[in-house]
């Protein structure tokens, strides 16, 4: 009975403190990044200006729209960290949408998303997974609040899914079978 008089004392004891995240662009470099073996490669400039642009659309209500070449951290910044940002922002309950071109490409992302929040201490720390065990699962308790990422492929979703974060659309044209080869495009 002493040991669980101290867990109930620690528990009234335990300060949450909100989640500061900052800009995107201090989010990606000095959170985000954490996840990944070569964080520094977050603090190039293009990152920041990517960043910088996709919350300027936000505050305007404009879509966005990202082209940039080939390993240019396209899905890492514009997907992955800016979907994660915005469920840690979100006041309430929040759900978005990642559509790729097929439902597979889709779940891939999931994955990797989930995967580097595993590998991110600070991540770890704020979002409790609520399906630990499914790779293609992305829901997670935050403060009190759930956030789930649905995933889905451009001609597989179901009609009439309605999210109120983000949606978005990554390489739903399909990436050319040879990069190289300017006609598949």
């Amino acid at each position: 009975e002493f040991v669980t008089g101290l867990e109930k004392l620690s528990q009234l004891m335990k300060v949450e403190a909100n989640i500061k995240v900052g800009s995107l662009w201090e989010y990606t470099r000095d959170v985000w990044s954490q996840g990944y073996e070569h964080p520094e490669y977050f603090k190039a400039y293009h990152v920041g200006v990517v960043c910088e642009d996709i919350e300027r659309a936000l505050q305007e209500k404009k879509h966005y729209a990202a082209i940039l070449p080939r390993f240019h951290l396209k899905s890492t910044v514009v997907g992955y960290s800016f979907i994660t940002w915005l469920s840690l922002k979100a006041k309430l309950d929040v759900s978005s949408l990642y559509l790729s071109y097929s439902d597979s490409m889709s779940a891939y992302h999931i994955s990797e998303i989930k995967a580097h929040i595993r590998k991110n201490p600070q991540l770890t720390e704020w979002m409790s997974d609520l399906a630990p065990h499914a790779e293609i699962a992305c829901r997670y308790e935050i403060q009190g609040k759930r956030c789930k990422i649905l995933h889905g492929g451009l001609f597989t979703f179901k009609r009439g899914i309605h999210v109120n974060g983000a949606l978005i659309a990554d390489d739903i044209l399909r990436d050319p079978e040879n990069p190289l080869d300017f006609t598949q495009l």
